[in-house]
């Protein structure tokens, strides 16, 4: 009966520690801090949240705040998905990411079938439009894309 017991409780332990050691994918990757810049598969240079070495694999969250990655991530918000309804127009590009940034991230994730938890992430990065860059006169800036891989 100890033997048995014993048992049950270091597979319960054992279970408990891996649900609680595997965050999701954005709480597994750097906080973003900076735009970096993506490709699309046609060539078009498009601006998204990266981290200062310019890595695209980070990650975005209620608290950050006076942050450039931020400011990207509500820009492409704002711009790429306006005609979503209001509470993707009442965020404003400040790079403070607070409730209302949460609560239009979250709406953009349901608009692209995703999980809507109001986390920026790499799926989030890889399922919605970002603003595409105007990289020497070449590029329209009015168009958003998404990343293709």
């Amino acid at each position: 009966m100890k033997k048995k017991v014993i048992t049950v409780l270091a597979t319960a332990g054992l279970t408990a520690g891996l649900l609680l050691a595997s965050g999701g994918p954005a709480a597994a990757s750097p906080a973003c801090t900076t735009n970096g810049y993506g490709v699309t598969r046609s060539g078009n240079i498009l601006s998204v949240p990266a981290t200062s070495s310019g890595s695209l694999h980070c990650h975005l969250q209620q608290g950050y705040n006076g942050n450039r990655a931020v400011w990207q991530l509500q820009y492409s918000i704002t711009w790429c998905y306006r005609g979503y309804g209001e509470a993707v127009l009442n965020i404003g590009v400040d790079g403070n990411f607070g409730p209302k940034t949460k609560a239009a991230l979250r709406r953009v994730q349901q608009i692209e079938r995703i999980t809507a938890d109001g986390v920026y992430g790499p799926q989030t990065r890889d399922a919605m439009m970002h603003r595409q860059d105007s990289w020497e006169g070449d590029q329209d800036p009015n168009v958003c894309k998404k990343l293709s891989w």
